[in-house]
């Protein structure tokens, strides 16, 4: 099969009049400023019965080892709170956490739990870092600060997704999950689209 759409920021409302029998997604659901809305655009794309492959860091074998998982607080207040349509950008919180908060990239360190420390020596500084690169992301609209947005688990992905099906939000369901390979730092899961 052939890929048809590569779109630089991930925009899927440049997308019209076309549906998809799959989408697959690497390493991006993590970076989203409001999942609920991208689980919404993607579901809009999605033929019913169609596939959404999504590739994701675990945050426990990968930098976002000692950041907390998201909840599903997060998620939902992310969406009501329009953040991703009123100002743009990743929320200070979040790029506090990935520029500050995170460690080596290692996933067998991770699996061996051998993490290294909770916090670095330079924390002041890797704090003041980040909110000076969050304030000129502030002063320059066109700025991208790329950051995680999201920490998963396999478990937690697949808790949030049903429950936002639950609750309404999305007519997505887990349709397979699988869990993370021992020396690896991703997982997969597939969702699928429910609805008449």
């Amino acid at each position: 099969k052939q890929i048809h759409y590569v779109h630089p920021t991930g925009d899927l409302g440049s997308i019209h009049n076309e549906t998809f029998g799959l989408i697959l997604s690497s390493h991006t659901i993590e970076h989203q400023l409001d999942l609920i809305g991208h689980l919404v655009a993607v579901s809009r794309l999605l033929a019913n019965g169609g596939y959404y492959v999504m590739l994701v860091p675990d945050k426990r074998y990968c930098f976002d080892h000692y950041v907390a998982e998201s909840t599903i607080a997060d998620v939902i207040d992310d969406h009501v709170a329009d953040r991703a349509v009123a100002v743009g950008r990743h929320k200070l919180k979040s790029v506090i956490e990935h520029r500050a908060l995170t460690v080596k990239n290692d996933a067998n360190a991770h699996w061996r739990e051998d993490s290294g420390p909770k916090y670095s020596v330079d924390i002041v500084d890797r704090i003041r870092r980040a909110m000076d690169e969050y304030d000129e992301g502030v002063r320059d609209s066109n700025r991208y600060v790329d950051v995680h947005n999201y920490q998963f688990t396999p478990q937690s992905l697949a808790f949030l997704v049903d429950t936002l099906n639950s609750l309404g939000y999305v007519d997505l369901r887990v349709h397979r999950l699988y869990e993370t390979i021992k020396g690896k730092l991703e997982f997969s899961i597939v969702l699928r689209k429910c609805s008449a």
